[in-house]
């Protein structure tokens, strides 16, 4: 079997989020580049970095909503955030 490459994504959390996750000094403007495994889906970065997917989220890469099941590819940029609500 085949070993899949290592890519490096951008990580970018909104609305609270950074204070949730496990990342030392957290730059909101940079976000958090990490190391992973290509094809790794959205979910597991999210255990990586410290955050329950219970939690009341929304995910896009590079722009369009995501599921948590989507995989990654070298160079993306996942934003995350809680879904804003008000009147």
């Amino acid at each position: 079997m085949r070993s899949r490459a290592t890519i490096q994504i951008k990580v970018k959390l909104y609305v609270g989020l950074d204070s949730r996750a496990r990342i030392a000094s957290y730059d909101p403007q940079d976000g958090i580049d990490l190391d992973i495994k290509e094809n790794t889906p959205v979910k597991k970065v999210l255990k990586r970095i410290g955050l329950k997917r219970q939690l009341s989220m929304v995910c896009f890469v590079n722009g369009e909503k995501e599921g948590f099941n989507f995989r990654l590819k070298q160079g993306d940029v996942v934003f995350l955030m809680k879904p804003a609500s008000g009147g």
